[in-house]
């Protein structure tokens, strides 16, 4: 988990597209550690347990890490709005056909900047975080993917626990409301109060 949140920025300002990467990093260990082998064959309730708390610390912080980027993005085109700035962006082509021509550098033949008046730019750095934040379906990595396969995990870990048991394993409850359950929800909360 350590190396899940070490990159996470705690500085007192997300920047786009700075902070975007290691969000980005801690949503990949965040979803290596929902589905750890070892864990997850573990017959042991307390190794379950602790994974569970693991993943559900990752989903929260990175919840909130969105949030807070998508909120600086926002007060930075304001700023820029009220100032009358624009902001220079940089864009590139990613086929296969024309990777070999990035260099990397400032002088890359790929590299094209372009300015954006400060509401394009907001419109554009929100797409590109909520590409992260919200599943659409397409198979990408993505926090509402991450908690899905999270209560996924755990209703199909508590039906288990049922069926072996008479009595429910979550206190006599069904697995919708197990509180691992409500408390990947409420990051599902964080998610539908982030700016649009």
């Amino acid at each position: 988990m350590y190396l899940a949140t070490s990159n996470i920025p705690v500085d007192s300002k997300y920047t786009f597209p700075r902070s975007l990467g290691p969000l980005r990093h801690a949503l990949q260990k965040t979803e290596e550690i929902l589905h750890c082998a070892k864990c997850n064959g573990e017959s042991r309730v307390a190794i379950k347990r602790q994974n569970t708390s693991f993943v559900l610390t990752l989903l929260g912080s990175l919840g909130c890490g969105f949030d807070r980027l998508l909120r600086d993005i926002d007060a930075e085109a304001q700023s820029c709005l009220q100032k009358g700035e624009k902001k220079a962006f940089e864009l590139g082509d990613r086929s296969a056909e024309s990777a070999h021509l990035h260099t990397g550098s400032s002088d890359c033949p790929m590299r094209v900047e372009i300015e954006l008046e400060a509401s394009e730019w907001r419109d554009l750095a929100f797409r590109a975080v909520k590409t992260h934040v919200n599943d659409i379906g397409d198979g990408k990595l993505t926090l509402e993917g991450v908690i899905n396969a999270m209560e996924l995990r755990q209703r199909t870990w508590h039906a288990a626990a049922e069926n072996i048991s008479s009595s429910t394993a979550n206190g006599g409850r069904d697995s919708q409301a197990a509180s691992c359950v409500q408390l990947a929800q409420n990051v599902r909360v964080t998610i539908a109060e982030m700016p649009t």
